[in-house]
């Protein structure tokens, strides 16, 4: 069997560098959905639609979560790389994040299993596929309703269906 090959630091270098430009164009990419998302929010409360309102502000809290997990730079080396790969498979808008991932645990990662319990826990939540609290979709529907001047009457919103 012949021994694996050990990848090239210009070849890591180099998709480092495209997954940053990347990384840049989602940014911007998850800011303006982000904003639509808000915008839409906002469209919805001023038309007196809270109950739809509640459900779309969902959309609103995961751009944001997106755009979180893109500033989020963990302390430790092994931390970010573990984070990194475990990100890696669940962020599917950005496959060269995919080749660096195996780049990196080729590099670093012995085992595949060691890979989540290192993973930052904040960016493992944030990345979860879990639907947001009710509690947490209130707090950001209520934020943007007053940046935009809405009176929000939480009377009005029958909890009973989320």
């Amino acid at each position: 069997m012949l021994p694996a090959r050990k990848p090239s630091t210009s070849k890591l270098q180099a998709l480092i560098l495209l997954c940053l430009d990347e990384t840049a164009l989602l940014v911007k990419t998850h800011q303006k959905c982000l904003s639509q998302a808000e915008a839409d929010v906002a469209d919805l409360l001023k038309t007196g639609q809270t109950q739809r309102a509640l459900l779309w502000v969902e959309r609103a809290i995961k751009e944001q979560n997106l755009l979180d997990v893109l500033f989020t730079c963990p302390n430790e080396l092994r931390e970010a790389v573990a984070s990194l790969i475990y990100a890696a498979p669940r962020c599917g808008e950005c496959p060269m994040l995919l080749r660096i991932s195996k780049l990196l645990r080729a590099k670093f990662m012995k085992h595949s299993y060691t890979i989540s319990p290192e993973a930052n826990q904040e960016m493992m939540q944030l990345l979860s596929t879990k639907q947001p609290s009710l509690e947490s979709r209130l707090a950001k529907m209520e934020t943007i309703a007053r940046l935009q001047g809405i009176m929000l009457n939480m009377n009005k919103i029958s909890f009973s269906e989320f």
